[in-house]
């Protein structure tokens, strides 16, 4: 897999971290992030940079490419492969793509996911 970019942790911004707070509901089913136990095992810089990463991956790169994050001051790091892109029956945009986030001491998770784009643009993890 060729990689894309990588998102730098100079580049996120307080408005971005709110922007990922508030993420708004997709039409299939939307599963809530909060309390995710893969994000939960992040530095809280280190989670802002991950979940940046993937609205960057779904939204702007070609499947089977990755882009990757690493937050240096814990040496945690990630990757997000989008595989196919679809629309759902209620006309959103939705990505299946694979998802690799190594916490560090707090363990490592490799997780296949689907997420549609929301009315306001964001992309939402949706149950399967």
């Amino acid at each position: 897999m060729a990689v894309r970019g990588k998102a730098s942790l100079a580049l996120q911004s307080t408005a971005g971290a709110v922007t990922f707070l508030l993420l708004g509901a997709c039409a299939q089913s939307p599963s809530s992030d909060r309390g995710d136990p893969v994000y939960d095992a992040l530095a809280p810089r280190a989670e802002v940079l991950a979940r940046n990463t993937v609205q960057e991956a779904l939204e702007s790169a070609r499947s089977k490419t990755t882009l990757s994050w690493n937050y240096i001051e814990d040496g945690s790091y990630g990757e997000i492969t989008p595989l196919r892109t679809y629309r759902s029956s209620a006309g959103f945009y939705c990505r299946e793509y694979v998802e690799v986030v190594n916490a560090g001491a707090n363990g490592r998770a490799h997780r296949q996911r689907t997420a549609c784009r929301d009315g306001d643009g964001l992309w939402k993890p949706i149950r399967s």
